[in-house]
């Protein structure tokens, strides 16, 4: 009689267990996930010509609405060589607004703050090559290193204005740099660097904007 009982006893607990489950899993899936994605692509830059150890490696999510982007996010690592003094470099165009940098590095680091790490240029209009806005990560001063390390950045952009018509939108463009050398008494900043591109129409498409 006491075996039943502890049979129904244990029957009855792996069904409130199994239904628990079920709920669980059930609310779950109601988190919308990469809701209103459009496109994303990944990036990887690294100082290789330079010999210094310093890399960006990260992901671009554009999210909007019937295919017009709106929103960026850029995801990245990074680890800078601790002789670096040019850190990571970011370019963007008019298209796009900075609405906010996070970062963490250098991350366990308490001498110095991530906020005296993260700098943001910007010129009155589009420059000559279409770059209007730099942000920089790493880089403490003029051609000294700021002792390197490692951390997280997430940077949220807005769409400019001028372009949240489909037709202005010709996709998201960003130069990614790292690393800095001198040679024969010259110093460069970011000599390794590389143009990011999500195109926002196919071939057919673009065939058909030009019918």
């Amino acid at each position: 009689m006491k075996d039943r009982l502890m049979l129904v006893l244990i029957i009855v607990l792996l069904i409130s267990i199994s239904s628990g489950c079920k709920q669980d899993l059930h609310h779950w899936s109601s988190v919308k996930i990469n809701q209103k994605i459009i496109k994303s692509k990944d990036f990887s830059v690294t100082s290789e010509s330079t010999g210094l150890e310093t890399s960006v490696r990260g992901t671009v999510f554009l999210s909007g609405e019937e295919g017009v982007p709106k929103h960026a996010q850029i995801v990245a690592m990074i680890d800078i060589d601790p002789k670096d003094w040019g850190g990571v470099g970011i370019q963007l165009t008019d298209q796009w607004n900075i609405a906010s940098i996070t970062s963490s590095y250098p991350e366990e680091t308490h001498d110095i703050t991530p906020e005296e790490l993260a700098t943001v240029w910007t010129t009155g209009g589009e420059t000559e090559h279409g770059w209007n806005k730099r942000i920089e990560i790493g880089r403490a001063d003029l051609w000294t290193p700021s002792g390197g390390g490692r951390g997280t950045i997430v940077i949220e952009l807005e769409i400019n204005n001028k372009y949240k018509k489909k037709t202005d939108s010709e996709g998201f463009s960003m130069t990614v740099g790292v690393g800095s050398e001198e040679k024969d008494g010259i110093k460069s900043v970011h000599p390794d660097w590389k143009l990011i591109e999500i195109p926002l129409y196919n071939s057919n498409d673009e065939q058909k904007k030009k019918k």
